[in-house]
């Protein structure tokens, strides 16, 4: 298991020591040496591994926390099987330097009021700090590490709005690519200092079963884009597809401090025995094909 493992002297020394000072009590479920034992073995996975085996590694380390992979093609990366260990004290429930929110919360008070918002989780795994945004919230980021990735899943017809400052990171995820909610978010994202060449759109290219494409639903999106003067990408959208030639249900955006890429999936029906008999649980199959780099 230790056979990549590089001494701690050189990894990144500060990031390293934050990490080991913050998880230092022992119990019966965690090991703070054998964590850190991990830590340096992906740290140096990630310093050896080119361009697209780094997103890959990102990608597999953000599923692993948030959406588990059940796919044989997808290389296990789970952290407790490689490291005998799961401990609780890498689910963090809140960040320093992120502030996250509900969409409605950047731009109306009294909407937010009436709203209840369910907040993203942080997964230490080693290295990576892994944000996971829920549909129809916000979170912005002081600063991403290199090995930091800020991900949200179930893009089928909603739009993402990333944008970067300095070391700063921002992303919200639209519910259905709402018009109202895409403009008064960009214009909250340009009140937070954020500029246009640095903000960016990720959207559904709505492409029916048969192959024609909902050209109105197409070129709204891009219109919103220009009249902004802003970048926008579009990801595979198949609207109330029986057949899905690529086998995508959703797409999963995700952004790391020098890297954004998206990734299509659906999901897989797997049973196990509980003692309270045989359950059904879903499980995320990535498809490696539908990887797109867009940096």
């Amino acid at each position: 298991m230790m056979d990549r493992y590089t001494p701690p002297e050189v990894i990144a020394a500060a990031a390293r020591d934050v990490v080991a000072n913050r998880f230092v009590e022992k119990s019966k479920y965690f090991d703070p040496e054998l964590f850190m034992e991990g830590y340096d073995t992906m740290a140096a996975e990630f310093d050896a591994a080119d361009r697209t085996g780094r997103r890959t590694l990102l990608t597999n380390r953000y599923f692993d926390g948030f959406a588990p992979v059940d796919d044989e093609e997808v290389v296990d990366s789970q952290f407790e099987d490689r490291f005998c260990m799961r401990p609780p004290e890498r689910i963090i429930d809140a960040e320093v330097g992120a502030r996250e929110g509900g969409v409605a919360d950047l731009f109306d008070p009294i909407r937010a009021r009436m709203s209840l918002s369910r907040y993203g989780k942080t997964w230490q795994q080693g290295p990576s700090r892994v944000f996971d945004l829920p549909p129809g919230n916000f979170i912005e980021v002081t600063a991403l590490g290199r090995q930091d990735v800020i991900g949200s899943h179930a893009f089928s017809a909603c739009t993402a709005i990333v944008a970067r400052k300095d070391s700063k990171t921002f992303m919200a995820h639209i519910l259905g690519s709402n018009d109202n909610d895409l403009n008064k978010t960009l214009d909250a994202v340009r009140s937070l200092g954020y500029s246009q060449d640095k903000t960016r759109l990720f959207s559904p290219f709505w492409t029916e079963p048969d192959g024609t494409t909902m050209d109105s639903w197409n070129h709204r999106l891009e219109k919103v884009a220009d009249e902004r003067g802003l970048q926008i990408d579009f990801f595979p959208y198949i609207g109330y597809a029986v057949h899905n030639p690529d086998d995508i249900r959703h797409s999963t955006v995700l952004v790391g401090r020098d890297a954004l890429w998206s990734v299509g999936s659906d999901f897989k029906t797997i049973y196990k025995q509980t003692k309270y008999g045989e359950r059904a649980q879903l499980r995320t199959v990535i498809r490696g094909l539908t990887y797109r780099d867009y940096e």
